[in-house]
């Protein structure tokens, strides 16, 4: 019952990364998908802000709660695979998008006057600098 909504939001995910922009990468497909879900997400926030603080406190709850994160996970991994992203990218890609959504989710229930749809972008654009500087690094020996 306390996960009830697992199953909308893992269809609604899945069908934002489908019917993302084909010309997006993964990790903008993810934002696109993630963005796709902020009216349910903002609809649920009344309930699901004390759910959370009940899923923290409560050890079998945290873990039921890594196992959904786990299978949205997954279900993110198959649709960028479904889209063409080849495996590991497509694993890796679901796997960093579903960490920055967490790092945003629990941000959003602390600060309540935040747009969740902005915090989306900003995040998602703390990520893509702080991994810009990667292309440099892997032309560069060490």
């Amino acid at each position: 019952m306390l996960f009830d909504g697992e199953t909308a939001l893992r269809e609604l995910l899945v069908a934002g990364v489908t019917e993302a922009p084909e010309d997006l990468e993964p990790l903008p497909a993810l934002l696109w998908a993630f963005r796709t879900a902020v009216p349910l997400l903002e609809g649920n926030r009344r309930l699901s802000e004390p759910l959370r603080r009940v899923i923290i406190a409560t050890p079998a709850l945290r873990e039921r709660s890594h196992a959904k994160i786990a299978v949205l996970t997954e279900a993110l991994a198959t649709a960028l695979r479904d889209r063409g992203t080849p495996e590991p990218a497509a694993s890796l890609a679901a796997q960093i998008g579903m960490a920055t959504y967490n790092h945003i989710a629990a941000r959003w229930f602390q600060h309540t006057d935040e747009s969740l749809d902005q915090l989306l972008r900003d995040t998602f654009e703390s990520l893509h600098t702080l991994t810009g500087p990667l292309a440099t690094a892997m032309t560069t020996k060490p």
